[in-house]
């Protein structure tokens, strides 16, 4: 049991430690992958920051044709103090192959380009400014462009001849960066406010509140003993005044406070994803052309180093060749052929012997001889005696080789040629044949995946990401989608006055005032009150019912013996022309960007070349 115990304690030790390291992964997991977040926003955020510092920068710097580009590496950003040394993460990033850029594209465009590369992660930003070129005079009159260098004045001399002069006109040229900005002007009919691009009117609905009652009660008291003597009798004191008014100065009175509505103020801010460029209502994302150049070779040549070959077999040709007499050719050799010399060895002793009633001729060939040795006849029959030899035969050639059981004899053909030459057009090196063409070279554009192209550019586009907050003005606070101040209202009330009824005395003050006069009976009892009635010793009142208060239906407030609940009415915006502004900050309050942002080139005509024009004769 005991084993047991312990077994289970550790069971419940180890689940502990699993849960805890589990819940270590998970926050670590977190951790790690805020951490990747942060690093990506500050990435981008750099990236946005060059793209600023290049249109600032280059706007003085304009390239004058159309192709120029101008460019500056990070490392001579840093060096010019256009920029600090930028890090993503631990790593930091390359200073050669991050850099700004302007390009002319057209006459009046350019393309402002920021690229930025830290270890493997790399992006850019390309975006389309308009240039714009504003010339005037120091009278501030706009002058011709044409003539903003120049201005020429001619005479006529004694000969008739004119004679023109051409005379430089000093100018000052100066470039900002501006940004386009709108307001879009909204406004609601009189009495409405406007609340999220929506005209609301507020108002109460006012009605009366319901009086509560309590229920009368008969109740029974002690009846005091006469004396004989006067006693007192008291009855209800009069109060009259104690009226409680309540109004505003401003806004509209409900229940306890003066309410003021005010429209919400709504700042919208329209942003683009990482990378992309705000141009009008949508974002883009500029990159370059992938230019790409293919050389290929005709139908039947092979590419080698810079040309293209077409190879084909060297011809041979050779004469016809004859052999000696006696020979005979075969293929590139002539041959004859001889009898060999044969060789015998001696036959030697018989390989078999045997003895055979039936006859048999004996015979004699080159390699084998068969001997008859005797024969012998008893009763009749005859029984002959063999024996059989063998011998070998070798063959030798005093000349030639020996094949098939002759000697073969060789010797060269006599006479016979071969020559080699390429086919026609061919041109021969060493034991090639050759045909020699230039390459055929192509050359392609496009865009990258997911890029369309436009002339020269390739884009992508993506919405807009509309984020819109809104806010109430100083003093007012959000109810319900609502901006409301609510302050305390003014409340006048008249005087209370404590007084009794004719014939009766008054003594104490205010709510302790008390109603009395002084009675004498013969009765044994009387009754204090004078509105009880007395019965034996008892004195039988009824008490009235009291009014207990002021009640409203759900969703109305009560004040003083009014009910209020707030209604509200809607109606449509109106909507006026947008008004439009320029400026060089990148933010202005109320207004929003529309991507669009403009060179503004302003030049200066001096046409007095500096010198006061009221002292000019």
């Amino acid at each position: 049991m005991k084993n047991n115990k312990n077994g289970k304690i550790l069971n419940v030790l180890l689940g502990i430690i699993a849960l805890l390291a589990i819940i270590f992964i998970i926050f670590w997991l977190i951790s790690k992958n805020n951490n990747v977040i942060n690093t990506n926003n500050n990435f981008n955020e750099n990236l946005q920051k060059m793209q600023e510092t290049a249109k600032e920068y280059f706007k003085d710097k304009l390239p004058k044709n159309i192709g120029d580009t101008t460019i500056m590496y990070l490392d001579e950003m840093i060096e010019n103090d256009l920029s600090e040394e930028i890090t993503y993460g631990k790593i930091t990033c390359d200073k050669n192959l991050s850099y700004i850029s302007i390009t002319k594209s057209n006459d009046n465009e350019y393309k402002v380009k920021s690229n930025l590369v830290c270890g493997n992660v790399s992006d850019n930003i390309i975006e389309k400014i308009n240039s714009k070129l504003i010339i005037t005079n120091e009278d501030n009159n706009v002058t011709n462009e044409e003539n903003k260098n120049n201005s020429a004045s001619c005479e006529c001399d004694d000969n008739g001849k004119i004679d023109c002069k051409v005379t430089e006109i000093p100018t000052t040229c100066t470039t900002e960066y501006t940004y386009e900005f709108v307001k879009y002007n909204v406004s609601c009919p009189n009495g409405y406010i406007l609340n999220n691009n929506e005209c609301i009117k507020y108002s109460n609905d006012v009605i009366s509140a319901t009086e509560n009652y309590s229920e009368k009660q008969t109740k029974v008291k002690d009846a005091i003993k006469n004396d004989g003597t006067y006693h007192k009798v008291y009855t209800d004191y009069i109060v009259s005044g104690g009226v409680e008014t309540k109004y505003c100065e401003k806004g509209t009175l409900s229940g306890n406070y003066c309410y003021e509505y005010s429209q919400k103020i709504t700042k919208t801010t329209e942003t683009c994803p990482s990378g992309y460029v705000k141009e009008g209502n949508a974002c883009y994302k500029y990159t370059d052309l992938i230019k790409t150049t293919e050389s290929t070779c005709p139908s039947g040549y092979v590419k080698n180093n810079n040309a293209c070959y077409k190879y084909a077999d060297l011809i041979i040709e050779t004469t016809e060749s004859t052999c000696p007499s006696g020979y005979t050719k075969s293929g590139d050799t002539c041959y004859k052929t001889e009898s060999p010399k044969k060789e015998y060895s001696s036959w030697g002793n018989p390989v078999s012997e045997w003895s055979t009633t039936t006859y048999q001729a004996p015979y004699t060939t080159e390699t084998e001889k068969l001997v008859l040795m005797g024969s012998n006849t008893i009763k009749g029959i005859t029984t002959y005696n063999y024996a059989l030899y063998r011998r070998t035969v070798s063959y030798s050639c005093t000349n030639g080789t020996l094949k098939n059981g002759l000697c073969y004899i060789y010797t060269n053909p006599i006479g016979g040629t071969t020559t080699s030459r390429c086919p026609s057009g061919y041109t021969r090196s060493g034991d090639i044949c050759y045909i020699k063409t230039d390459l055929i070279v192509s050359t392609d554009s496009y865009c990258p995946t997911g890029y369309i192209r436009s002339g020269n550019n390739c884009y992508k586009k993506a919405d807009l990401i509309v984020e819109t907050t809104s806010y109430c003005p100083t003093d007012y606070t959000e109810e319900n989608n609502i901006c409301v101040k609510k302050s305390t209202p003014i409340i006048e009330t008249t005087e209370k006055i404590y007084s009794c009824p004719s014939g009766y005395t008054k003594e104490g003050n205010n709510e302790n005032t008390k109603c009395y006069k002084l009675v004498k009976s013969a009765d044994t009892y009387y009754c204090e009150d004078e509105k009880a009635t007395l019965k034996d010793n008892l004195c039988y009142y009824v008490e009235e019912s009291k009014f207990l208060g002021y009640t409203c239906p759900y969703g109305y407030t009560l004040d003083n013996k009014s009910c209020y609940k707030m209604t509200s009415e809607k109606t449509n915006v109106i909507w006026g022309n947008p008004e439009y502004k320029y400026s060089k900050n990148s933010y202005l309050e109320g207004y929003q960007k529309t991507g669009f942002a403009t060179f503004v080139t302003t030049c200066i005509e001096d046409i007095y070349n500096g010198q006061n024009p009221n002292t000019m004769k």
